[in-house]
């Protein structure tokens, strides 16, 4: 009898130990695949080695989207492209990249929108630069602008920017709202008139 608690006693412990063993190893590569700091210093460069091609990433800004599992890192491309990637975080509280995103802008009072799902929803992502405080507003839709008189009739969601050199904004939105620039999406200049909408 007593070599047979012994015996259970050893099969436990080995069990307990592998499984110890296990949730450790589980654990590692958790902590490998979640492993970004937004307040690295190098987000910039982990960024570049992450996307693995010849392009340069310069990180502009960093900011997570409150009670979400979402931070958005804003970048320029080689010094010519605009975008950002997303990032999401562990239950560790670090974070791993999903995507990045980017193109080519104008030289000044340009501005780009994009639409990201995060565990909390929907949400509109807005950046742009507006120096000079060319741009006023932006103006969301359900449904595609037509006219200049539509933009201002449908007008679901208005966003105030600030006059920044850089400025980027989280709105949330509806699933079924798209976010697409000079479709439903309007920049609007300080006398309330949209920023080349209609010569797209």
């Amino acid at each position: 009898m007593q070599k047979k608690i012994i015996t259970l006693f050893i099969l436990f412990f080995i069990i307990l130990a592998g499984i110890l063993s296990f949730q450790k190893i589980k654990s590692k590569r958790y902590n490998e695949k979640y492993n970004i700091s937004l307040h690295a210093q190098n987000l910039s460069e982990i960024i570049s080695n992450w996307n693995q091609n010849d392009d340069t990433f310069t990180v502009r800004a960093v900011q997570k989207i409150s009670k979400t599992d979402t931070a958005i890192a804003f970048v320029t491309v080689n010094n010519t492209d605009e975008g950002f990637c997303k990032l999401e975080e562990g239950m560790n509280h670090k974070f791993k990249l999903k995507r990045c995103t980017y193109g080519t802008v104008e030289k000044n009072n340009w501005f780009r929108s994009r639409k990201i799902k995060t565990n909390k929803g929907n949400y509109g992502v807005f950046e742009g630069e507006n120096a000079n405080g060319k741009i006023k507003s932006i103006i969301v839709s359900k449904k595609q602008f037509t006219s200049e008189s539509n933009i201002q009739e449908n007008e679901n969601v208005k966003i105030i920017v600030p006059q920044k050199s850089f400025f980027y904004l989280f709105k949330k939105i509806e699933k079924n709202t798209p976010i697409k620039d000079y479709y439903n999406v309007a920049y609007l200049d300080q006398n309330g008139k949209s920023i080349n909408y209609f010569i797209h």
